[in-house]
């Protein structure tokens, strides 16, 4: 019994190397395995450096920087333009799907379209509109005043939500650094807390151009303390964000 055994063991063994040599032969040239292809990670670097100027920019731009071609406006169409890239490429990468034994990559092509098809694709589209392009383009001020495309071009922080997707890559940069977990778990919190405090700032200064002209806003006793001064406060952006930045900060670290 014990060498039947030995032989269905060893036997059970191979077949199970044959199924998984077959399975990898089956995958289309075409189709990007992101867990073993090395311009994969590299692409994921670049997307992630994206998605952190999106995170530190387009909250200024939707709430403080005006309309105009400079280096920050080329950059998010630079930016915009990895992310078209990326949107076009999803339709070729496999991803993780669970079966009865197990996690496996999916590459067939209909369910990969498919599957991006409901799941980021919707997301990724609308914000790739370049609302700001079409409004210099077509030279109406008064597109650019629409609450509602600001609320869209806020809707591009969402992307963030696929950084979930760098975890593996993430992991692979923290290895070789060789820091306990404790002081790994601090460095986010502070990074977060920094992050949405700079968020809320962007935000809350977002609130000064919604409301009419004339209407009380929380910047006017900053405003008319500064103006002892000879400092216009209301028409410096960089000065409105550090207001800002200081009250959301203090609020979420100290009074609540």
């Amino acid at each position: 019994t014990t060498s039947r055994l030995t032989k269905d063991n060893t036997k059970f063994a191979i077949l199970r190397a044959d199924k998984t040599r077959n399975f990898v032969m089956q995958k289309p040239w075409y189709i990007i395995n992101p867990d073993s292809n090395r311009l994969a990670t590299i692409w994921q670097v670049i997307t992630s450096a994206a998605l952190l100027w999106i995170a530190l920019a387009t909250p200024l731009q939707v709430g403080l920087v005006t309309l105009e071609i400079n280096w920050v406006f080329v950059t998010s169409l630079v930016v915009d333009f990895v992310f078209l890239i990326d949107m076009v490429a999803q339709f070729f990468t496999s991803y993780v799907r669970r079966t009865p034994r197990g996690e496996e990559w999916e590459v067939r092509s209909k369910q990969i379209v498919l599957h991006y098809l409901s799941t980021w694709f919707t997301l990724d589209f609308i914000t790739l509109i370049p609302f700001e392009l079409f409004s210099m383009q077509m030279g109406n001020a008064a597109l650019e005043e629409l609450t509602m495309i600001k609320v869209i071009r806020v809707l591009r922080l969402l992307k963030l939500t696929r950084l979930a997707r760098s975890s593996r890559l993430a992991q692979r940069l923290e290895a070789p650094i060789s820091l306990p977990y404790q002081h790994l778990a601090l460095m986010r919190c502070v990074l977060v807390l920094v992050l949405l405090c700079h968020w809320l700032a962007s935000l809350w200064a977002t609130t000064i151009q919604l409301v009419p002209d004339g209407t009380p806003t929380w910047i006017d006793d900053i405003a008319a303390s500064d103006e002892s001064f000879g400092v216009d406060t209301r028409g410096n952006p960089f000065r409105v964000y550090v207001s800002s930045f200081y009250f959301c900060s203090y609020r979420m670290t100290s009074v609540g």
